[in-house]
């Protein structure tokens, strides 16, 4: 979990940087990503197939376009998708959906890890 508590998550578009427990700068939803499941190193290829299935996705479930965030530190970036507006429930399906170990909760006023692998969410931040 250290992992994501040191990682940085930029979104150009909003020339934005959140990380875990600061202030979302009223931004409210998710942060979700698709590429390499369960931590799992997969090639470019399976990442950028999965990163648009997420991104089709995000696109049914909210009325805004997903913005484009890179996320990580260190040798580890991966790409994902701020979804404004997402609820989190939705958001916990679809990081299920994706087999992801966690995903970003945006509350309007600060940044919140949802840890959700077992197909469980936990709030750790």
């Amino acid at each position: 979990m250290e992992a994501y508590r040191s990682s940085n998550y930029v979104c150009p578009s909003l020339r934005h940087n959140w990380t875990i427990g600061a202030p979302t700068g009223g931004h409210r939803g998710a942060i979700l990503g698709a590429w390499n499941p369960y931590s799992q190193r997969q090639s470019l290829w399976r990442n950028l197939r999965a990163d648009r299935q997420l991104k089709q996705r995000l696109a049914r479930e909210i009325s805004e376009t997903p913005r484009s965030v890179w996320g990580g530190c260190a040798s580890w970036w991966e790409h994902h998708y701020f979804a404004p507006g997402l609820d989190p429930r939705t958001a916990c399906r679809i990081a299920g959906w994706m087999r992801q170990n966690a995903w970003l909760w945006l509350d309007g006023r600060r940044v919140c890890l949802v840890y959700c692998a077992g197909g469980r969410a936990t709030r750790a931040a």
